[in-house]
């Protein structure tokens, strides 16, 4: 990732998501894309709401059963 100042204010991102996909590309391709999308969306919810502040990464698992919906 690149960040470069624009004049008056501001800075532009330059974001390049590259890999070697082998077998079952196009899966992989799409899961890369969502990936970027939602790795997007939190840099922008971090840049508009948390600027200059630090941050920390965080991950959490569950069963199968935790996302599952009910009827």
């Amino acid at each position: 990732m690149e960040f470069e100042p624009r004049e008056g204010g501001g800075s532009w991102v330059r974001y390049v998501h590259s890999g070697i996909f082998v077998d079952d590309w196009e899966n992989q391709y799409d899961g890369a894309d969502k990936h970027t999308d939602f790795y997007l969306h939190t840099l922008r919810q971090y840049l508009l709401h948390f600027t200059g502040r630090p941050a920390a990464f965080a991950t959490a698992s569950g069963s199968g059963a935790a996302g599952a919906r009910t009827p």
